[in-house]
């Protein structure tokens, strides 16, 4: 995280903090469901792209982490600040060569397009998950 605010990617203003806050608000007072903002198609990495062009994927869409993909199904996540720790032990020409399996982390929380937002809204607090998205008949990211 201090690597993103020292790069410009992170406003680490409490500005910020209240408009998710607020954000997540409304969507409790709306009752709206996971299917009302969810976007397809998802963009994902596959387990067997280099490290290097999942950062170019991620770059390319504005996103600092993406879900990983084997078959139609979510078996993990590659972020930046998985990449970026991961420097710290190994030089960055031989992590850019490695595959995503061989780096990935967890897999995002995955719910139902029925789901209240406001139960996903206070999961995603509570555990301060970083993003989440579901799969049916396809894949779609909220």
């Amino acid at each position: 995280m201090i690597a993103r605010i020292e790069s410009g990617d992170v406003d680490p203003r409490l500005s910020t903090l209240w408009k998710i806050f607020d954000a997540f608000e409304a969507i409790e007072k709306e009752h709206m469901l996971v299917k009302d903002i969810m976007q397809s198609p998802v963009i994902h990495s596959t387990l067997d792209i280099s490290v290097d062009e999942a950062v170019r994927l991620m770059e390319n869409h504005g996103f600092s982490q993406v879900p990983v993909i084997d078959n139609g199904v979510p078996v993990g996540s590659i972020s930046d600040d998985l990449i970026i720790k991961s420097m710290a032990n190994k030089k960055a020409y031989k992590i850019s060569q490695m595959k995503v399996s061989d780096m990935m982390g967890e897999s995002f929380l995955t719910v139902s397009p029925a789901t209240d937002l406001g139960v996903v809204s206070h999961t995603c607090l509570k555990d301060i998950l970083p993003c989440w998205y579901w799969k049916k008949d396809g894949l779609s990211v909220l």
